[in-house]
């Protein structure tokens, strides 16, 4: 799954050696992981995403985007996820196309397999586009989606208590940059999300950063070595992300990353 998404990231961002990239599949020691929670529990994900991240933006093409139950969209997408296996369990009277029992790696020993069950997964939106990477915590599961028109386009598709949240990201320099978020409602057929402002970005990135704003979006950032620039904040912080097995966390993540490239 590394090589795989990293080999799209340098094609859409045309760079040679791209730094890391927010894969989610090394696993943090529990003393990091512990940390982390304990960090983010403080500070509800809901006040983030509602407050800060509503921000007034150009106008630009806007794309439909379908969505599927997880039922149907995951068998012919698994095959792409090294990290994913589908387990077919038959038993009487349950009925097999509701819940989902996957394997995935475990969380103390990765070389190993658990099972982990997705319960109503029928009822649980996603994407209906192809998938580059997923992965499957205790809160949800995440989903990276490519985009087949916009090959510097990726999608978040973060699910979290039967709810999906997308971060839509330009992908440049080897960094997926999240610049729009949209919760889908249970109703909802497709989700419409706006094509990136790469120039926007692209130039935001070479700007000082106001490290005084940044560590009141992040406040973990006051433990991080001098970030001159945007693009310091940014490598840092998706580097952070980079092992982050909270979905909570990852969304407040990008909701700093909004706020900071706006």
């Amino acid at each position: 799954m590394n090589d795989n998404l990293k080999e799209l990231l340098k094609e859409a961002s045309k760079e040679q050696a791209p730094p890391p990239t927010p894969l989610f599949t090394t696993p943090l020691s529990k003393e990091t992981q512990e940390e982390t929670l304990e960090e983010t529990s403080e500070k509800p994900i809901q006040q983030t995403f509602s407050e800060e991240t509503v921000v007034e933006e150009p106008a630009r093409q806007t794309i439909l985007i379908n969505v599927a139950p997880l039922t149907a969209w995951l068998p012919p997408n698994v095959s792409k996820f090294e990290n994913i296996k589908m387990v077919t369990i038959s038993v009487r009277d349950v009925q097999p196309d509701i819940d989902l029992v996957l394997a995935v790696p475990d969380f103390d020993e990765p070389d190993r397999k658990r099972l982990k069950i997705i319960e109503s997964a029928n009822t649980q939106l996603v994407l209906n586009l192809p998938g580059v990477a997923m992965s499957v915590f205790n809160s949800g599961f995440y989903i990276l989606f490519s985009h087949p028109q916009y090959s510097n386009m990726f999608i978040k598709g973060y699910n979290l208590r039967n709810n999906l949240i997308v971060a839509t990201c330009l992908a440049t320099s080897g960094l997926l940059l999240p610049y729009h978020m949209a919760k889908v409602k249970k109703k909802d057929k497709s989700v419409s999300v706006p094509t990136p402002p790469e120039e926007h970005i692209i130039k935001k990135l070479d700007e000082p950063l106001d490290r005084k704003v940044f560590e009141l979006r992040y406040r973990q950032s006051e433990k991080a070595k001098a970030l001159p620039k945007v693009k310091d904040a940014v490598e840092w912080i998706l580097e952070r992300a980079a092992d982050m097995m909270d979905i909570n966390h990852l969304i407040q993540i990008d909701s700093v990353l909004m706020n900071t490239l706006k």
